[in-house]
């Protein structure tokens, strides 16, 4: 083959391959964090939903080796319904006072106490609400298996799937499919957590977003881990002790992460029972009312329950509950 022959082979397979890589990219579907100012969290690795089934929600991981990130495609502007809610979402513009300009100086602490509350508040809201949202998607879904296997339907291998992997995620003992118990146990365990209930724990464990905890591993609810490669080591921690302070790479993992505590660990089971009592007479949820089964939370039991009812009073929170949605 000559010289000539081959110096054309080449450019033909460049010319190829050119062709390929702009059709991929270009058939790519644009991320919503690539519309506008977003950080590039990890890629969601599941697949979409499958409405020609079931709307059948992928269950995703929060323990070690968990790379999954929901909320990367976060919204720019949170419109927010209640009217405790919009009074969190400060005017661009204040009487007497220029524009503000995009050279906004960086880390800037609040000028006021009330304003890093609001600020808080206004920065965990939208990641509780989006949480809640899958929370509730997934019970939605669990309701209407439960109800046909309740009718004496069979599921197809699909909903079989997903229902037994949920059971396993929340510690379920017993066959869903086959055990009305476990089904009932489940509804008990795939729902909401109040948002007035996680922010105010947030706030109590966090300083308002302030520690070290929070700034340096996100971790706004004081969860612990025993994996060095996960955590950092507490500066007060007792001699012979060896528990970290797990660290998280986005606010939104730590409150998946508190939230998934709170629905499958047996030392939250009379809240999850205040919860389904709640929902079986169809009355609102709120945290200060679910706030009574958190006595394990803390090793100051019946003080840690009041402390967090008062941070609801004081700070006006269980408006912010009204949205949280009904299943």
């Amino acid at each position: 083959m000559s010289f000539g022959s081959v110096m054309r082979h080449m450019v033909s397979f460049r010319l190829i391959a050119a062709l390929v890589l702009l059709w991929l990219l270009h058939s790519n579907p644009v991320l919503a964090w690539q519309q506008g100012g977003y950080f590039r969290y990890p890629a969601y690795p599941h697949p979409a939903y499958q409405p020609a089934v079931y709307p059948l929600y992928p269950v995703p991981r929060y323990y070690p080796g968990y790379t999954a990130n929901p909320y990367r495609a976060m919204p720019r502007r949170v419109v927010y319904t209640t009217p405790a809610a919009q009074q969190l979402s400060p005017p661009t513009t204040q009487p007497g006072l220029p524009a503000q300009t995009s050279k906004v100086k960086k880390h800037s602490a609040p000028t006021t106490k009330k304003l890093s509350k609001q600020a808080f508040i206004k920065k965990l809201l939208p990641y509780i609400q989006r949480e809640n949202q899958r929370l509730l998607q997934q019970r939605r879904q669990l309701i209407r298996l439960t109800a046909q296997l309740e009718q004496q339907h069979s599921l197809i291998p699909q909903q079989q799937s997903w229902l037994k992997k949920l059971a396993r995620r929340y510690r379920v003992e017993g066959n869903p499919i086959k055990s009305a118990k476990a089904r009932t146990e489940l509804l008990k365990k795939v729902d909401i957590i109040p948002p007035s209930l996680a922010l105010a724990q947030a706030a109590n464990e966090s300083g308002w977003g302030q520690s070290r905890f929070a700034t340096t591993a996100n971790n706004l609810f004081g969860i612990w881990t025993y994996d060095k490669d996960k955590g950092i080591v507490p500066q007060q921690r007792s001699a012979g002790k060896q528990h970290l302070i797990r660290k998280f790479d986005h606010f939104g993992d730590s409150i998946a992460y508190y939230m998934h505590s709170l629905n499958a660990h047996p030392a939250y089971r009379k809240l999850r029972d205040l919860r389904y009592q709640a929902r079986l007479h169809h009355q609102p949820l709120n945290g200060h009312t679910l706030a009574d089964g958190l006595a394990l939370y803390s090793a100051k039991g019946e003080q840690y329950i009041d402390l967090i009812k008062q941070l609801i009073r004081q700070n006006q929170l269980a408006e912010l509950d009204q949205d949280s949605g009904s299943a």
